[in-house]
């Protein structure tokens, strides 16, 4: 038997062209066809944040730092800003939104879905149990058509009964909605005045907090505009000036990041999501500017896995809770170490199976689609 090394190579490059294709989906949302460079230290810092998030939701209660990681949540919205933003349309045309808007719902949807009905089937054999043990030891879910309704369209923000399902879905329903919102004022021919506008409108409750206290969901949607925005106007910025960093401008960023990053933390929970986002807009365009001009790489596997399972993480790790602090030895709950750890194996497997067998088939679906659309409007001209 003689092998063929060429075609041993050839099978080899297509293995991993199918691989980065499967990663890309799973992190920017199946946008790979706007996306000219991708950042692999953003993909390592994605994966950073959801650990934070799961850090804070197991020990964060216990007053020290890690009570601030919650912040993490604000770091996801200025990378989702960042790495989006090509992805906007630049004009008003409804072909382009409507294919804006159907990619990214595809993109939120499978995760907020399997993680929606794991609850409600976790939920409904507690209950079964009871009903068939006589015991109370239930889930406090609230399984109306209402409730249901809003996770489906992904709108849980607007009622805390659809956030128990899965409370960390406040962030990608708010996301969702901040995504649709910004299209017609960022496609327009003042965009940047317009995102500038925005700034100051996502801005304004935070600040109006600090003296009068505000409606929680108008914060939360007020936080996201605020680091989708800064995201946004950071990218921009980065496309449109080749900076180099210099030495001094590298000194002056790494202090102002440790300072505002030091008040952020030590800051009451009203001012803290304001502050931070300085901190978090100088670490992306830091990273980003190393990675594009001084060639700073990644392990391509480790940054391609690290962004494809970080939403799973985030995603899963809370449903999963409730397993684990069900069934698991209080002593090994007790241990933050050991905790954090299980639930990121965990999610990372749930999340790993929905994005193979759910959402990367729907991005390969969607890809057929808007390519026989495409094909249909050549023949067409």
């Amino acid at each position: 038997m003689v092998l063929d090394y060429s075609e041993i190579k050839r099978s080899s490059l297509k293995c991993k062209k199918i691989f980065s294709e499967y990663t890309q989906e799973a992190t920017d949302g199946g946008e790979a066809g706007v996306m000219n460079f991708r950042f692999q230290t953003l993909d390592i810092l994605r994966f950073v944040a959801a650990l934070g998030v799961v850090l804070f939701h197991i020990d964060g209660s216990q007053g020290n730092w890690i009570g601030s990681l919650y912040l993490c949540v604000d770091l996801f919205f200025v990378l989702s800003g960042f790495v989006l933003e090509p992805a906007y349309p630049k004009r008003r045309n409804y072909r382009e939104m409507s294919k804006f808007i159907f990619r990214r719902f595809a993109r939120l949807a499978p995760m907020v879905y399997s993680t929606l009905f794991f609850s409600m089937a976790y939920f409904l054999l507690i209950e079964l149990r009871n009903f068939l043990t006589k015991g109370e030891d239930g889930a406090n879910l609230d399984m109306s058509l209402t409730s249901i309704l809003l996770s489906l369209l992904l709108l849980q923000i607007f009622s805390s009964q659809s956030l128990l399902f899965n409370y960390p879905m406040w962030s990608l329903s708010t996301e969702w909605i901040v995504n649709v919102f910004l299209l017609l004022p960022l496609s327009s021919k003042r965009r940047t005045a317009n995102a500038l506008f925005l700034l100051l409108l996502g801005l304004a409750p935070q600040i109006i907090n600090l003296f009068s206290k505000q409606p929680e969901i108008l914060i939360q949607l007020s936080r996201c505009l605020t680091g989708i925005i800064v995201g946004i106007i950071l990218r921009r910025v980065f496309d449109s000036k080749n900076l180099q960093p210099s030495l001094n401008a590298f000194l002056i960023l790494s202090s102002v990041l440790f300072l505002s990053t030091f008040i952020a933390f030590n800051s009451s929970t009203h001012v803290a999501p304001m502050v931070s986002v300085i901190p978090f807009t100088i670490l992306v365009f830091t990273l980003a500017s190393c990675e594009r001009s001084m060639s700073l790489k990644c392990s391509e596997s480790v940054s391609y896995w690290a962004g494809a399972l970080s939403f799973g993480v985030y995603a899963w790790h809370v449903p999963l809770a409730g397993i684990v602090d069900r069934y698991a030895p209080e002593e090994f709950l007790s241990n933050a170490f050991l905790g954090t750890l299980t639930l990121t194996v965990f999610s990372c497997l749930a999340g790993f199976t929905v994005t193979k067998f759910i959402e990367r088939p729907v991005q390969r679906f969607i890809r057929k689609r808007e390519g026989t659309e495409l094909g249909c409007v050549g023949q067409k001209e």
